[in-house]
């Protein structure tokens, strides 16, 4: 059942828009043109299908959304439809089931279940047999009603076998089919093979006696040349234990003086660690010192702070005392005016405005002046302070520089040192630098001596590499022409005996032909042969000329046919058969009234290739004969043409077509399939193309054999500039090794001497930008000191100054208030005399009270500094006596510096006796790593040997050493064997192996000596040996050795005579000579390979009879499924067509009931009223209903899980649109149905209804509407509803 349909850019859905569809019926409604048929278009595409036609495009990617007027065109379309699986009517494991496809507009595309990629094959498979695939009958789209009922009854099938589930089984059918006849062809293909090997195995059996001979020697060469490599390995890896066991030795004393030269180290370290200490005692000692310092810089500053401060004290003392005095005077004075004023108050009572105003006058004054002063009072305890913090900063710059001066003077005695040690690394280092110099020179030699014989090397092996590939090349084409000229040797055996036996001739002419030639009497000395004989024909034309000349082509030919005549009319003649017979002088005449006749010339239709006598060869002798034996037969292109021909212009002539059917003048049509073997032109002519052939291979293979022995004689001679490259590699590699050790070494050497070097310079830089950074900032705080002074300077001066200013407002303002109590006694003597009096007296009050205020704040004030100076005199005294204290304290710590300074000189100099011996330790050790070293170099020496014999034995044989070896491979064991020394071999040669170990390890220095020897011996007999025989002779009597002789050989005594006795054997296998060595590989090739394709001939045969089996149970199969849902149909079809047209006969017929798996079915139908007629004859809306019945007749027997009905109602009147409403009604149960209408009646069976329009030009939108929503012509409108 399907859910929900989602679509995103397809078509006119450019937005993403989604359909969840009823269980029942859904409705799809929408004016003309909204795209209501692109929701029909897009579930075809998703379920597969690839005509864009069917999709109303031109091509596929058409369905992408196009773009509009306002909208930009879609990147991809997509569309998916999700289905429900509950009942698993797709073969998938999901309770729901979604498919997918997009579509991009460069033409890629995929499809997906559920989510997952797919293949469109796998889409199509999951809905065989469902009626739910596009060419199904669950689509119903416009136009498909009438495509269904005018089909013809075989197209019209395809719907029912749908409906039965076969049409899977005819995909199975048609694929069994296939695989049948590739299998038929195969078998005939086979058995041509397995003759034609049958045939070649027994010509092949015979070329391999010499190549069997070779092999012999070739194995007896191997078996030598694997013992004396085995021997070679076992006796190499030997001397390598030996070698393993002595670097051993040498690494185990190289570790003890290892482990000296680290307890030299760890005395080292522990002087280090002592010397640590000092140096640590001195810094602390050097630290102590300068904080002392410091401390008395801080006392000095103590000491002239507070005697700043004492000064300040005693400075306010005066002043507070001298404004006491001043205070008590004008208390006194007040007093007195006090007095007064009661005198003049009664005096002055007339002049109370003016001298009113002069009061207010001085108060404002006086107020102005009171800020003054304030403000005075104010800057001068700003400057106070600043003066307090500029003596701080001044007493913190002098610690500093005394700090800086210190850490000076331990810089420049540092960077002293490091100028020593960076000068000694220098001279080292230019030294080193010339030896690696010189050693970089020699390794540069030494590697482009290397480079040149590795380049040559390399180009030999390229050589040598091209020739193989070209060798091998070349033996595969002799390989395939000896192939093709076997099977064309074996073709033309079979022909020529089929030629000798005249197959395909008739009896008679293969008489009268062996007549003609024994006897030289008419009427058979006139005989010139047959037609067949006398016509030169290609192979490729042969068949054609077979059928165009037919019996024609045993027609005996003669240059008169008078004697036969004479000889048939004596009534004597016996010929068995019927044999006709040709004149040539007939020949002629026909000849001659055929150019006065009038033959009708076809070669103008564009049908006709030529006349058929133009099959002949124009170096034909008689060319006259094909013209009147095919002057009436023309060649076409198909039987169509040839049928089209025969019976119109070219009436009376003989048609033949490239496949071989022939019609002949009198109408008759030949077809099938001629024996190439019966066929005598055909096979005439594959005989003379056969003997070409031959002569041709012949050439090729007398070219290949030369081509193939001069590549063979190349390989020797690039095989011998291999060896002398590789020797002369491994001897210029040995000493590269040994330039770039020593390269290494001095590189590593220098390379410890620039670390150190870097490691001093860095050093001497550091010190070099702390001193300066020193002396910087020394003289920074030289200037802010002087800065400090001065600015410390300028404050005193400017407190000094604001004193001055601040007792001349003082007086300035005592003054005033004199003036002002002045005025004011005199305005209260002008006032009312008592209360004038009494204010003036409490005025005179208030300033007695406050000047006796102000005499107690400066008698505080004054005991405060005098407290203060106290305190700056005992603070003075304090910084005096830790001045004494620290003044000690630094010559203790000077003296603690003098001795650790000697303690570290003595350290150093038994420090520099442990270096000496640490460093003759280290050169010992040396000593012993480069005799190691050497040792190393003749391990890989050696594994480069075996390296390069197991290379060669891969290169030649395809084994690796280590297999010969494990396969117990041994030239000594044979060589004892022979000599009768041993009984037991496998026992006594491994006593004779250890034996030979031990003496082998006790004389390493010989090894290379014996080397030598073994090369000149190989080389003595290389020189001696020329002929082979003698060579056996000669070396039989050399290797005759007495016993006690054998007794005390070894393999080292022997090896010289093994390795000549694998030269040996080389010159044997050359002295064959050329060998056809694939005769013995072409023998059992073929064996195998006709053993493997008679094989494969029993296994075609059974695999046919399975093929013919299978085919014939899914014939019966599909009878009986298909039987059984037509007699369903049938019967459903016949009661639906009676419902829809309210009576009426319906009926679906078989064509042929006895051919039910490939006949055809008719419809027949007759509405009520009306007599029998064909389906073409009924009106539009007549066809709509039979359709319509015959479709869900379908669903009834095979309900197919939906259906989908686009305008199927289109041609309905109302009466047959209820009654087709009522029907689909009835049947939503059973199947889901999506409909596209725009009748309201049937949208009235719908239980959801879904709107499309377009509210954007170009852009369909999808909108619930409800039924009302509808209007009677199918249009709607949309009254608030809201787009999905």
């Amino acid at each position: 059942m399907l859910k929900s349909l989602e679509l995103f850019g397809f078509k006119s859905f450019a937005d993403r828009t989604r359909f969840d569809f009823s269980r029942g019926i859904t409705c799809v409604v929408g004016p003309n043109g909204s795209g209501k048929s692109n929701v029909v278009d897009a579930m075809k595409w998703i379920l597969g299908d690839q005509s864009p036609k069917s999709l109303r495009g031109k091509d596929m990617t058409d369905v992408i959304f196009n773009g509009s007027a306002n909208r930009k065109a879609s990147a991809f379309a997509e569309a998916t439809l999700a289905f429900s699986n509950s009942d698993r009517m797709l073969p998938i494991e999901a309770d729901e089931v979604t498919i997918g496809r997009r579509l991009w507009t460069n033409g890629d595309s995929e499809y997906l279940i559920n989510g997952a990629t797919a293949r469109l094959k796998d889409i199509k498979e999951s809905f065989v047999g469902t009626g739910a695939s596009t060419g199904a009958y669950s689509i119903i789209e416009q136009g498909r009603v009438s495509e269904i009922l005018q089909a013809n009854p075989q197209a019209r099938r395809l719907i029912f076998e749908e409906a039965a589930g076969i049409s899977r089984f005819r995909s199975r059918k048609a694929e069994a089919l296939r695989k049948l006849e590739r299998v038929s062809q195969n078998l005939l293909r086979l058995q041509d093979i397995v003759n034609q090997f049958e045939s070649q195995l027994n010509s092949t059996r015979n070329q391999a006696t010499k190549a069997a001979r070779y092999r012999e020697v070739s194995n007896e060469l191997q078996s030598a040349w694997f013992g004396l490599a085995a021997d070679d390995y076992r006796w190499m890896s030997a001397r390598l234990s030996s070698l393993d066991s002595t670097l051993g030795a040498t690494q185990a004393e190289i570790d003890e003086l290892s482990e000296q030269q680290r307890a030299v180290e760890l005395r080292l370290s522990a002087f280090d660690e002592e010397l640590a200490v000092v140096d640590d005692g001195l810094r602390k000692a050097e630290r102590k010192a300068g904080t002392t310092r410091e401390a008395i810089i801080s006392q000095k500053a103590t000491i002239r702070h507070e005697t700043d401060r004492l000064r300040e004290s005693e400075t306010e003392i005066v002043r507070l005392r001298r404004q006491q005095a001043t205070t008590l005077s004008r208390l006194g004075a007040v007093n007195k005016e006090f007095t007064a004023a009661q005198l003049e108050l009664g005096q002055f009572d007339t002049t109370f405005q003016t001298q009113q105003q002069e009061v207010e006058d001085h108060e404002d004054h006086s107020g102005q002046l009171s800020s003054r002063y304030q403000q005075s009072r104010n800057r001068i305890d700003v400057r106070q302070e600043e003066r307090t913090q500029l003596s701080e900063q001044a007493s913190h710059v002098r610690q500093q520089i005394a700090l800086l001066e210190a850490q000076l003077v331990a810089l420049n005695e540092t960077h002293e040192k490091t100028i020593e040690q960076r000068d000694l690394l220098k001279t080292e280092l230019r030294a080193a630098e010339t030896e690696l110099t010189a050693h970089q020179t020699a390794l540069d030699e030494v590697l482009e001596q290397s480079s040149e014989l590795g380049d040559s090397l390399k180009d030999i092996r390229a050589t040598r590499k091209k020739l193989i590939a070209d060798q091998e090349a070349e033996q595969e084409t002799l390989v395939e022409v000896r192939e093709r000229r076997s099977a064309a040797q074996a073709r033309l055996t079979v022909l020529e005996d089929l030629e000798v036996k005249q197959e395909g001739v008739g009896i008679g002419v293969r008489e009268i032909l062996q007549r003609a030639k024994t006897s030289d009497f008419p009427p058979w000395n006139g005989i010139t042969g047959s037609v067949a004989d006398l016509l030169d024909v290609d192979l490729e034309n042969a068949a054609l000329l077979e059928v165009a000349l037919g019996n024609r082509a045993q027609l005996i030919v003669m240059h008169d046919l008078a004697p036969m005549i004479d000889y048939l009319k004596r009534g004597s003649a016996r010929i068995d058969g019927r044999v006709g017979f040709l004149g040539l002088g007939e020949v002629a005449a026909s000849e001659s009234a055929e150019s006065t006749s009038n033959h009708i010339d076809l070669s103008s239709d564009v049908d006709v290739i030529f006349r058929a006598d133009q099959l002949v060869s124009k170096s034909c002798q008689h060319p006259t004969l094909a013209a009147m034996l095919l002057d009436t037969t023309w060649v076409v292109t198909d039987l169509d043409a040839a049928n089209r021909l025969a019976v119109a212009e070219g009436a009376g002539h003989r048609f033949i077509t490239l496949q071989g059917e022939l019609i002949d003048s009198d109408g008759t049509l030949y077809a099938g399939t001629v024996r190439g073997e019966a066929s005598v032109l055909s096979r005439k002519s594959e005989l003379r193309r056969l003997k070409n052939d031959l002569i041709r291979m012949g050439q090729q293979l007398t070219t290949s054999e030369a081509r193939s022995k001069a590549f063979t004689n190349q390989s020797i001679e690039i095989e011998a500039e291999l060896t002398t490259a590789a020797e002369q590699r491994d001897d210029v590699n040995q000493r590269l090794t040994q330039r770039r050790s020593e390269y290494d070494s001095q590189q590593q050497v220098m390379t410890r001497l620039s670390e150190q070097h870097a490691t001093v310079e860095e050093a001497f830089t550091a010190t070099m930008e702390q001193i300066a950074e020193s002396q910087t900032e020394l003289a920074q705080s030289f200037d802010s000191l002087n800065g400090v002074e001065k600015t410390q300077n300028e404050a005193n001066d400017e407190v000094a100054r604001l004193e001055g200013e601040l007792i001349e407002l003082e007086q300035e303002r005592n003054r005033l208030m004199q003036e002002q109590t002045e005025a004011r006694l005199k305005l209260a003597r002008a006032g009312e005399r008592r209360e004038n009096l009494m204010s003036v007296c409490s005025r005179l009050g208030d300033e007695a009270s406050t000047l006796n205020g102000q005499i107690e704040e400066s008698t505080r004030r004054l005991t405060t500094f005098e407290d203060r100076r106290q305190s700056s005199v005992l603070g003075v005294l304090n910084a005096s006596g830790s001045l004494a204290e620290l003044a000690i304290v630094a010559e203790t710590s000077a003296d603690a510096v003098d001795r650790l300074s000697c303690e570290k000189k003595q350290l150093r100099s038994v420090r520099s006796g442990l270096v000496e011996e640490e460093t003759a330790f280290r050169r010992q050790r040396r000593v012993i790593a480069d005799r190691q070293h050497e040792e190393e170099i003749e391990a890989r020496d050696m594994q480069h040997r075996l390296s390069t014999y197991g290379e060669r034995i891969e290169e030649e044989y395809g084994q690796s050493l280590e297999e010969v070896v494990a396969s117990g491979a041994s030239a000594f064991r044979a060589y004892l064997i022979d000599r009768g020394l041993i009984s037991d071999a496998s026992a006594q040669v491994a006593g004779v192996e250890e034996e030979e170990l031990a003496e082998h390890n006790e004389n390493d220095a010989t090894e290379a000596e014996s080397e030598d020897d073994i090369r000149n011996a190989d080389d003595e007999v290389d020189d001696e040996y020329g002929d082979e025989d003698s060579a056996d002779a000669a070396e039989d009597e050399e290797v005759h050795l007495t016993l006690q002789e054998i007794g005390r050989t070894s393999y080292e005594d022997v090896r010289e005579e093994l390795e000549e006795q694998v030269n040996r054997l080389r010159r044997r296998v050359k002295s064959i000579g050329n060998v056809n060595t694939d005769s013995l590989k072409d023998l059992d090739d073929l064996e195998d390979k006709f053993n493997h394709f008679h094989s494969q001939l029993m296994d075609l045969t059974e695999a046919k009879t399975t093929l013919e089996e299978i085919i014939r149970k899914i014939n019966a199969e599909s009878r009986r499924l298909f039987l059984e849902s037509f007699t369903k149909i049938q019967v459903e079809f016949r009661e639906l067509f009676r419902k829809l047209f309210g009576g009426g006969d319906g009926d679906l017929i078989l064509e042929d009931p006895d051919d039910v798996l490939d006949c055809g079915i008719d419809i027949v139908a007759r509405p009520p009223g009306k007599e029998l007629r064909s389906i073409s004859l009924l009106s539009g809306g007549e066809k709509t209903m039979t359709a319509v019945a015959m479709l869900l007749a379908i669903f009834k027997s095979n309900p197919s899980p939906f259906c989908i009905l686009d305008e199927v109602d289109a041609a309905l009147d109302d009466a047959n649109v209820e009654r087709y409403a009522g029907v689909v009604h009835d049947f939503k149960e059973m199947t889901q149905f999506i409909m596209i209408s725009h009748r309201k009646r049937t949208m009235t069976v719908a239980d959801v209804i879904f709107g499309v329009t377009m509210e954007q030009s170009g852009v369909s939108k999808r909108l619930n509407i409800s039924f009302e929503d509808v209007g009677e012509d199918g249009d709607f409108r949309v009254n608030g509803s809201q787009a999905a």
